[in-house]
């Protein structure tokens, strides 16, 4: 029983294995237009995450100085 179970998990091993291969060549060629589309997608998505980046580095400023004034009235 040990050996069929064992031989069961190496087969669907491999198997999980075998079947995440991609070839990381695109399948169509794509025009300068559709590239520029996609760069210019992922050039929004950063601003979008440096923007909120920002918005949390300026609250974690407020915070400090809130900190630093109420450390200098004790």
């Amino acid at each position: 029983m040990k050996t069929s179970t064992i031989s069961a998990l190496i087969a669907a091993c491999v198997f999980a294995l075998g079947a995440q291969l991609y070839s990381q060549a695109p399948a169509v060629p794509k025009t300068p237009v559709q590239q520029l589309q996609e760069i210019k997608a992922a050039n929004a998505r950063q601003i979008e995450r440096q923007a909120a980046m920002l918005l949390k580095l300026e609250a974690i400023a407020k915070e400090a100085q809130q900190i630093k004034f109420l450390g200098k009235r004790s």
